[in-house]
């Protein structure tokens, strides 16, 4: 899929560090993003949504500064390194590389560390500005290696000292949660306090009676919840959206259901078209792909059109007419979850005021009678 931002920039007062991360990371995105905040200036370089740690942006000189404070070099072997790298004319990592006793894959692992140590307090910024560019590309040969972005994510986040930023994200405590499922999802390393708080949603929706029976306490939760929330593992107002998206009777047709389906289906469909064009069909049925394993055997083999409507085979349309109250109530939930597959593809691509909107149009839209 091509990279769907070309140029953004905004605050870190309307968006935060990690919801930067996850948007260029959902975009496939390539180019460079620059956060600035009081004279001091940050450049993380992107290769389709990955981190990318290239010899034109990192500081070298701090990175030598940094082995000396973890005692590998001293003084005297630094010099000896840029004297080296001044007179061969190569950079400081060859030079580290040609004349240090360390191993190679040391060498690599602390430059990781390093880096990434480097862009850690981004977390905390609640000011400052951003700007991403993709025309500015690191070549292929500048690159060194890539840090996964969803893992970053996730690291930034449970080391995050600044809780009252994190609790401005949050919404308030009779707000509901709804549990994503998105394709991504097994690629994620969660902790076992992430995993237990991802199962607790499962069997309490409300956040307030999350914080009430959490063990972690209500803090470490909503540091959990927030990372869940960050990496699209989770979205709030799922009272309106289950309201939403399909009706909740075993006794309404399954042709009624999937009707109303395919009405709220279309409108997302048209709903991102107009925002971002031909594209749009490459979204969703990105999104489609990515839930398509999640759903029961039933609805595996779905395909929707340019139309952005879903059509149903034979073998469907005789599952459907002869189904019954347990096989209807399946194929809700795999509805809904398809729809909020395709919901979360607009929080991705166009940000969470445009999730917002989408999310109560579809209140209005497509009802059955």
């Amino acid at each position: 899929m091509p990279s769907l931002k070309s140029r953004m920039k905004g605050n870190l007062t309307q968006k935060l560090f990690p919801e930067i991360l996850f948007e260029l990371w959902s975009s496939e995105s390539s180019g460079l993003l620059t956060i600035r905040k009081d004279g001091i200036e940050k450049k993380l370089v992107f290769q389709k949504g990955q981190i990318a740690v290239a010899k034109d942006v990192y500081p070298e000189e701090i990175f030598l500064k940094f082995l000396q404070k973890r005692n590998l070099l001293n003084a005297s072997s630094i010099r000896v390194y840029e004297s080296y790298s001044a007179k061969n004319r190569c950079s400081l990592l060859q030079s580290l590389h040609q004349l240090s006793p360390l191993p190679f894959s040391q060498i690599w692992t602390l430059l990781e560390e390093f880096v990434t140590q480097d862009y850690l307090p981004l977390f905390d910024w609640s000011v400052g500005t951003y700007e991403f560019d993709a025309g500015q590309i690191s070549h292929q040969k500048d690159i060194l290696f890539l840090i996964s972005t969803l893992d970053f994510i996730l690291q930034g986040i449970r080391q995050m000292g600044n809780l009252d930023l994190l609790q401005t994200r949050l919404p308030g405590n009779k707000e509901n949660i709804q549990i994503l499922s998105p394709g991504y999802l097994e690629q994620l390393k969660l902790i076992p306090p992430e995993k237990y708080i991802w199962n607790l949603i499962k069997t309490e929706k409300a956040l307030h009676n999350i914080y009430e029976t959490s063990a972690l306490g209500k803090k470490a939760s909503q540091r959990v919840i927030f990372a869940l929330f960050s990496l699209g593992l989770i979205t709030f107002a799922q009272e309106k959206m289950s309201e939403a998206s399909l009706p909740q009777y075993s006794q309404i047709s399954s042709h009624k259901i999937w009707d109303a389906f395919n009405t709220k289906f279309s409108y997302i469909y048209k709903y991102i078209s107009k925002e971002l064009g031909p594209v749009a069909f490459n979204l969703m049925e990105k999104s489609l792909e990515e839930i398509r394993p999640h759903l029961s055997s039933l609805l595996r083999k779905i395909k929707f059109n340019s139309e952005g409507k879903i059509a149903m085979d034979s073998n469907l349309k005789t599952s459907l007419t002869y189904a019954n109250g347990e096989t209807k109530m399946n194929l809700l939930k795999d509805l809904n979850e398809i729809l909020m597959a395709e919901v979360l593809a607009v929080k991705k691509n166009l940000g969470r005021e445009q999730e917002a909107i989408l999310i109560n149009n579809l209140e209005k839209i497509g009802e059955v009678d």
